[in-house]
């Protein structure tokens, strides 16, 4: 009811949004999805269908402003760059709030930072974090997302302990698909013609089912400042940007050769430099880190031509998501070929335990019996 009375008309919510509200609350009340069979509607009257209407993510891109009151803040799950991270609830559904302290922003910043957050209402893929909207409560500026309860990815890695062997089959099909995950939403941000400037693993979040999810795209450019910059983290950062020269969509490319390197090393890469020593290994002698023997030839090719030091040099991400596909189908067949033969290497170490066997039944010494006269 706020959102519709709302002072300004811009903010108030089309009617596509309020009929999928009204359809969640009412799922939610009734505790079915079905809830339309509880409804008794005038006779003579059709029935109406809602299986076409928008679902309130849907709605909420169109451009609604969601309602404070709506929101339910929780506990405190992270705090990057721009801003700290509460769990919370939106309509009775688990979301992830980023709140931004946006008091003494210019009205040049506010403007261009709505801006950004138009667009990524707009993006939508099953490989970038969902924005949902927006809410702002003056000095705070709220951005509500989806919730990605297995964190980011640089969290997964550090938490989890490091398989003892790089190559073994179940950590390369993961790494393999976490890195398709990630260069097909920085594929859709590029063909959307948005740099994300601040590709990194902690805005790599992970999804309960596994898959990975590329955040904070568009959030670059709000920096501790306040002002609206070319900023990134410079663990990731492509050499141009450190030297503070022009850059295009391959820095994050470069950015992307980095997070594969944490991938498939299960590892944090520089672990035991600074940051200033890591500016001057990569800006003054090309230095990167170093990619251990065990990771598959094809992957390697793929890390050294991301991180190429001439930027003109670095693959496309469309060319990245051919290439990875091509390594996971290859993968899988190399997999299913080793099977098939380990396979019939046991049907035969089978077949000779019984023949071994047989063989052995059959030149068993007969028991004696007694001969004709009584006697053994």
């Amino acid at each position: 009811m706020e959102a519709c009375w709302h002072k300004e008309p811009a903010h108030r919510p089309p009617f596509e949004h309020v009929l999928a509200q009204l359809e969640w609350m009412a799922e939610d009340h009734s505790g079915q999805e079905d809830w339309e069979g509880a409804v008794i509607f005038p006779a003579g009257e059709e029935r109406l269908s809602m299986a076409n209407e928008l679902t309130v993510s849907e709605a909420v891109r169109q451009g609604y402003c969601i309602s404070y009151s709506d929101l339910e803040l929780g506990y405190k799950i992270g705090e990057g760059n721009y801003g700290t991270v509460f769990e919370g609830m939106y309509l009775s559904q688990k979301v992830a709030v980023k709140q931004l302290f946006v008091d003494g922003f210019s009205d040049r910043v506010l403007e261009e930072f709505h801006k950004e957050v138009q667009l990524m209402k707009r993006m939508d893929h099953e490989n970038l974090v969902a924005l949902l909207g927006v809410v702002e409560k003056v000095p705070k500026l709220l951005l509500i997302t989806e919730l990605m309860e297995k964190g980011s990815l640089w969290d997964w890695y550090h938490e989890e302990m490091r398989p003892r062997t790089l190559s073994a089959p179940r950590h390369l099909e993961r790494a393999l698909h976490l890195a398709l995950d990630v260069a097909k939403g920085c594929r859709h941000l590029h063909e959307k013609h948005i740099i994300h400037r601040d590709l990194k693993s902690q805005n790599v979040w992970i999804h309960e089912n596994g898959t990975a999810k590329v955040g904070d795209f568009g959030m670059s450019r709000v920096n501790n400042h306040n002002t609206m910059t070319m900023v990134g983290s410079p663990l990731w950062c492509a050499p141009e940007i450190l030297r503070s020269e022009r850059y295009d969509f391959t820095a994050d490319v470069y950015s992307y050769s980095i997070i594969l390197f944490e991938i498939f090393h299960w590892m944090e890469p520089y672990a035991r430099m600074s940051v200033m020593q890591i500016m001057v290994a990569v800006t003054e002698h090309d230095e990167r880190p170093e990619i251990d023997f065990e990771i598959p030839e094809e992957v390697c090719a793929l890390i050294c031509d991301s991180w190429h030091p001439d930027a003109s040099q670095r693959p496309s991400f469309a060319s990245l998501v051919e290439r990875l596909e091509c390594i996971i189908a290859m993968f899988r067949q190399e997999l299913s070929t080793k099977q098939k033969r380990l396979s019939g290497r046991e049907e035969a170490k089978q077949k000779r335990l019984s023949d071994t066997s047989k063989g052995k039944k059959n030149t068993q010494i007969p028991p004696l019996t007694p001969d004709s006269s009584g006697k053994q």
